[in-house]
């Protein structure tokens, strides 16, 4: 009769192996959430760039260096 004492290192090895396939599935999550989140925000700046085009240029330049500081840092984890 095989116990969990006789190879340690196995059963070591398959716990590992189940929090590697854990980890790896939140940081795909997290991911695909800063991906939404980067839409989210290329949609608010198109709405700042038709709403406050004449009078908030300055806003409009912010959002616009947030999404392309979101865009490179999601480019970056891959």
């Amino acid at each position: 009769m095989k116990t969990v004492t006789e190879n340690p290192q196995k059963a070591i090895y398959k716990w590992l192996e189940k929090k590697n396939e854990l980890l790896s599935f939140i940081v795909e999550e997290q991911v695909s959430n800063r991906k939404v989140l980067s839409l989210s925000k290329a949609f608010l700046l198109g709405v700042c760039t038709l709403l406050f085009a004449d009078t908030h240029i300055f806003l409009t330049l912010i959002f616009f260096i947030l999404f392309l500081f979101d865009l490179f840092f999601i480019i970056d984890k891959k």
